[in-house]
């Protein structure tokens, strides 16, 4: 069977995460004409840009897996093909799982240490500024952080760390994986058919429902005390105090209470 090139495609490739994010903009600007958008211009690209670059390290680390296992046999291009399915369905999950644990770990942290104020964004993803409606530089690139490695990259490693573990662990023959790479190789499509499948068409399609689920997950849901309190570096540490409350007081409605008292959880 020929051996696809992957790289030089990947690169181009990058030309279907803009459509695909050209997509979720129609979609979004359709929500908003319906009444169900509530951002302003600033507020989404800002969300949008740190969702790109989760997607731009993940596309590059499902590309060095797939070259490290084309080793053992097939090509890059299908191992890539293999992985693309699960690694989308597992990332978003954990996308999910890893925005919630870093606010609340960065809630804990800030019940600890109550000087510890450049830990304030980490607790409002979403929000860019002290007051709901500012925008200060320094939030959004604390946020990226957040978003690039503290959630996109642990996501994507968790979840290519399970790829791979499938496949060591179940046969091939049982290794849903390895099954799609064959099937992938040994396929009738040329290089250029296999391509346009793998990185054009397929993507195309999931990628613009992942922007739009990961979008939900990521947009700021915050108290509304802690969205409209402004947190300034000369915020007591009473008034820090009650906004955690207040935080911990909404985060135990929705469920997700992080308070560790029974007087810190008390409404």
């Amino acid at each position: 069977m020929p051996t696809c090139e992957l790289v030089s495609s990947f690169i181009a490739r990058q030309g279907i995460l803009l459509a695909a994010g050209c997509a979720f903009l129609i979609f979004t600007w359709a929500r908003k004409q319906l009444g169900y958008e509530n951002r302003d211009l600033r507020t989404f690209a800002a969300d949008c840009s740190k969702q790109a670059g989760q997607q731009a390290l993940g596309g590059v680390l499902m590309v060095l897996l797939g070259m490290h296992l084309a080793k053992g046999g097939g090509d890059a291009l299908a191992w890539y093909g293999a992985q693309y399915p699960f690694e989308i369905v597992l990332t978003t999950v954990f996308t999910g799982m890893l925005r919630k644990a870093t606010e609340s770990g960065a809630r804990r942290l800030l019940r600890r240490r109550p000087d510890w104020r450049w830990l304030v964004p980490f607790t409002l993803f979403g929000q860019y500024g002290p007051s709901a409606g500012d925008f200060s530089c320094r939030w959004y690139w604390l946020q990226m952080l957040q978003a690039v490695v503290l959630i996109g990259a642990v996501a994507r490693l968790a979840a290519l760390g399970l790829v791979v573990l499938s496949l060591n662990v179940l046969p091939a023959v049982a290794s849903p994986v390895a099954l799609i790479a064959e099937a992938w190789y040994h396929s009738a499509l040329s290089c250029n058919q296999r391509t346009a499948l793998i990185l054009y068409v397929i993507p195309l399609v999931l990628d613009a429902i992942q922007f739009a689920i990961i979008d939900a997950l990521q947009r700021l849901r915050a108290p509304p005390s802690a969205a409209t309190t402004p947190l300034t570096s000369d915020t007591s540490d009473g008034e820090a105090a009650t906004l955690q409350r207040d935080s911990d007081r909404y985060l135990l409605r929705e469920g997700r209470s992080t308070a560790s008292t029974p007087e810190e959880t008390t409404i």
